[in-house]
């Protein structure tokens, strides 16, 4: 805003030296006194319209900078928010990571603990000694009874 002030203060400066240097021309001295006080009239009017478009047009240049003020302070809040997206997205790819690994190791200790009800109390694809008695007939039952006695009498 200073700096669209400054250039402004040096064209009317320059606007300025430009008029000085320029002679004065008296365009009223063959004219009659009514044409003279027409003259002045069409002078003033003319100045008071070039008065008004320079007040309108600073008026407009005013409120060009204010809403570029408006716009700049709001583009630093969105810079400031997008700032934060972007630490958002860093710190949910991490979190999306961990929840990754995490569900890995999840599903490796349902693994692991699926296998170890399975194998509780040991392997159940042997079965248990009297199923296998069962099966196989010519297998003497009196063979345990056998190895019992045998087992007390070692040394």
């Amino acid at each position: 805003m200073n700096e669209l002030q400054h250039i402004i203060e040096q064209k009317q400066e320059l606007l300025a030296r430009e008029a000085i240097s320029r002679p004065a021309v008296d365009y009223s001295k063959d004219m009659t006194a009514e044409e003279q006080k027409r003259y002045i009239n069409y002078l003033a009017e003319r100045l008071e319209k070039a008065d008004l478009g320079l007040r309108a047009r600073d008026a407009v240049l005013q409120d060009f900078l204010d809403e570029k003020k408006i716009l700049v302070e709001r583009l630093s809040k969105l810079d400031a928010v997008l700032s934060d997206v972007e630490d958002l997205k860093k710190n949910l790819a991490s979190e999306v990571k961990k929840r990754k690994a995490a569900e890995r190791k999840v599903d490796d200790l349902k693994a692991k603990l699926k296998f170890a009800n399975k194998n509780r109390y040991g392997n159940k694809s042997y079965g248990s000694k009297k199923k296998i008695q069962a099966k196989n007939p010519t297998v003497p039952k009196t063979r345990m009874i056998l190895t019992v006695p045998l087992l007390l009498s070692l040394p």
